[in-house]
């Protein structure tokens, strides 16, 4: 099977494709971050259950959404003991 490089088929694709791909991967960068953290602090489905007052399915399906609302991420990074900040840049203002 011949093969492209990304970069041949990332030319075909549309702005806003591209947009949100990009947005899917610093998702999936987010996700991976924060499951890094969960494991480092040594915290359990279980702590995380308690921490945020969900049963564990429910905390699998937080993980695996592809976009979550800012209330649940800030509830999730919460319980493991951070806070969100988020930041608008605007680089021509």
């Amino acid at each position: 099977m011949k093969t492209k490089p990304f970069s041949e088929l990332r030319k075909k694709m549309t702005p806003e494709r591209r947009a949100k791909n990009a947005a899917r991967a610093k998702i999936a960068s987010l996700h991976l971050s924060l499951i890094e953290l969960q494991n480092s602090l040594g915290l359990t489905h279980k702590d995380l259950e308690q921490e945020l007052g969900i049963v564990i399915p429910d905390t699998s399906m937080l993980e695996n959404q592809e976009a979550i609302d800012v209330i649940t991420l800030s509830e999730y990074i919460k319980a493991l003991g951070g806070s969100l900040k988020i930041v608008a840049h605007f680089p021509e203002k």
